[in-house]
């Protein structure tokens, strides 16, 4: 198991995808984008997905309000 560590403030956008398989097993991956490249989360439950892609976007806003602060 590899595990890669992504400051928020690197965090560009995200995207969760959901192929045709994955529907079926109601799995999804989720993709962060940065400058430097993208890092994968794969074969994560949808439910799962959306709520991380949720969090991660709650705190890169609450990050951008404090730095405009």
């Amino acid at each position: 198991m590899q595990r890669t560590v992504i400051p928020i403030n690197r965090i560009q956008h995200l995207k969760v995808v959901q192929g045709m398989i994955q529907k079926f097993f109601d799995i999804s991956d989720v993709t962060i984008f940065t400058a430097a490249g993208t890092q994968k989360i794969e074969a994560l439950p949808s439910e799962q997905a959306k709520q991380i892609i949720e969090r991660l976007n709650a705190v890169i806003l609450s990050e951008e309000v404090e730095k405009n602060a």
